[in-house]
């Protein structure tokens, strides 16, 4: 049996579609937000600790690079 490949661009159209079906399906209902809180706890503080060492690198590249004559 071959395997499928979807391209990146395909992908992301289906996770965004998902995403929309079941956010219209589960919108307004406190017992899902309740049983995805902790899922959405740990994918922010994932994000957080992401992006905060990129921002400081990307900052200290930036001040280091200043000082650099061409």
């Amino acid at each position: 049996m071959k395997k499928v490949r979807l391209s990146l661009a395909v992908q992301i159209l289906i996770g965004l579609a998902m995403g929309i079906i079941v956010g219209s399906l589960f919108y307004g209902q406190a017992a899902v937000a309740t049983f995805l809180q902790p899922v959405a706890d740990i994918f922010m503080n994932l994000i957080k600790m992401i992006v905060v060492p990129i921002v400081i690198s990307s900052i200290i590249v930036g001040v280091a690079g200043v000082g650099r004559k061409s």
